[in-house]
């Protein structure tokens, strides 16, 4: 069954709250990693692959690179995502 890209932001969430320290942590589809204290190079890896590792994808380098927000990578798994 397609998941929603409310069920997909839920599950990004606690990605997030998880990789960044943050139990409270509420995303949105425009945050960005500017608005993360903890969200830099190394955790920003780190999250893409926990992501890959839930939703069982590989995101490509050129499509990690053209994301300019949450919302573009919740929008990722909904067309790639397992069906």
């Amino acid at each position: 069954m397609e998941q929603s890209i409310d069920e997909i932001l839920n599950e990004i969430e606690k990605v997030f709250r998880t990789v960044f320290d943050e139990p409270d942590l509420q995303i949105s589809k425009s945050m960005t990693a500017n608005e993360v204290e903890l969200w830099d190079s190394l955790s920003h890896i780190e999250m893409l692959t926990e992501v890959e590792s839930v939703f069982e994808i590989n995101i490509p380098f050129e499509e990690v690179v053209s994301m300019s927000n949450v919302g573009d990578l919740a929008a990722y798994i909904l067309r790639n995502g397992k069906q």
